[in-house]
């Protein structure tokens, strides 16, 4: 049989564990922007949490998703998807470009064919845009080359 250690903390509550943080800053008046995702959590069975939540410079943090899932990894895509959705088109700036958060687009993958559709148009573009940049820089070496 153990023994209790005496003195021993409670276990740490997993929602308040700090999963990922972002610094944007807000275009129209210059202040940073602490976005915050936290651990997804059991609400109850079979029920998960997933928070994020927005801190304008020293006003006081918001709760800006709490998305539910199946499981953990469904409740933290969830609340990806959500937040990306809330956050793209405002005034936020990330690596200097306003409206931009970085955050990726996650399609839904509930069709196959649909999710390959998609897929290979992405890749197709991907590979379009290679070769005019390749054609781009080509004809600046050229170019140089001439003067």
């Amino acid at each position: 049989m153990t023994k209790p250690i005496s003195g021993a903390r409670k276990p740490r509550d997993p929602s308040s564990t700090v999963v990922a943080e972002r610094l944007l800053k807000r275009e129209s008046d210059g202040k940073r922007v602490r976005l915050v995702i936290y651990a997804p959590c059991r609400d109850s069975v079979p029920d998960w949490s997933c928070k994020v939540t927005l801190r304008v410079a020293r006003e006081p943090e918001r709760l800006l998703v709490n998305a539910k899932g199946i499981d953990g990894l469904q409740a933290l895509v969830m609340a990806l998807v959500a937040t990306r959705k809330l956050l793209d088109a405002g005034d936020l700036v990330w690596l200097g470009e306003v409206g931009e958060v970085g955050l990726p687009l996650i399609l839904p993958d509930h069709d196959a064919a649909y999710l390959s559709l998609i897929e290979a148009m992405v890749e197709a573009e991907d590979a379009r845009q290679a070769l005019v940049l390749k054609r781009t820089r080509k004809l600046l070496q050229r170019k140089k080359g001439l003067e």
